[in-house]
């Protein structure tokens, strides 16, 4: 019964983490449409360092960062608040 209760905590634990960190997104998603198109593109500019257009308007887009680049920076975020 304890390992019960101590996996439901460690899952509200997680679900809260992963609620602050999705606001954290929106939040972002919402500067970033408020944003002037000068703006816009130097945010887009951070994350991007390559777009390749081919035929058929097929694309190739290199990013800057990844997916475990941008947890890590939400990590050392929750550190520093």
């Amino acid at each position: 019964m304890e390992n019960a209760q101590a996996d439901i905590d460690g899952y509200e634990q997680l679900s809260e983490k992963v609620t602050e960190r999705y606001n954290k997104v929106v939040t972002w998603a919402d500067l970033f449409s408020h944003s002037t198109i000068e703006a816009k593109k130097m945010i887009v500019a951070q994350f991007i360092s390559k777009v390749r257009v081919g035929r058929d308007y097929h694309m190739e887009i290199d990013l800057n960062a990844n997916y475990e680049m941008f947890g890590e920076m939400l990590q050392e975020e929750e550190k520093s608040a």
